[in-house]
């Protein structure tokens, strides 16, 4: 019976052999530490189910107010969670991260928008003040 962190430990094997770079083999690493405070680390595989993983986000939540971060760790879980799938560990559940709401993004008014794209008149010098 395989645990979850084997399966981490197979998976970062993977991502070597695929000629991952150790920095994102590190960020895999680190998202682990997370999900080991949740989750025992010695817990068998086929113990874990889509329940267990709509609780992980639950947990997620009541620690990170930042739904990117958040997202960034569900992204790492279910790409380790698809490994499984393929090596007939865990069975397909359904896996997406949380909606992430956009803030909204300050744009430039009309005027200053024709002022940035005014093509510069080349034959004429002009020496810029800096006040």
């Amino acid at each position: 019976m395989i645990t979850s962190r084997e399966s981490c430990e197979r998976y970062l094997n993977d991502c070597r052999t695929g000629n991952l770079r150790e920095g994102t083999i590190g960020h895999y690493r680190q998202s682990y530490v997370r999900f080991y405070k949740y989750f025992d680390p010695e817990m068998p595989l086929s113990d874990f189910c889509e329940k267990d993983y709509q609780n992980y986000i639950l947990h997620l939540k009541s620690f990170i107010s930042n739904d990117q971060s958040i997202n960034s760790y569900l992204r790492d879980l279910i790409t380790t969670i698809h490994f499984r799938n393929k090596e007939g560990w865990v069975k397909p559940f359904k896996m997406s991260a949380i909606k992430v709401d956009k803030q909204q993004v300050e744009t430039y008014s009309e005027s200053e928008l024709k002022a940035l794209l005014k093509k510069p008149n080349i034959k004429k010098r002009a020496l810029v003040q800096i006040h």
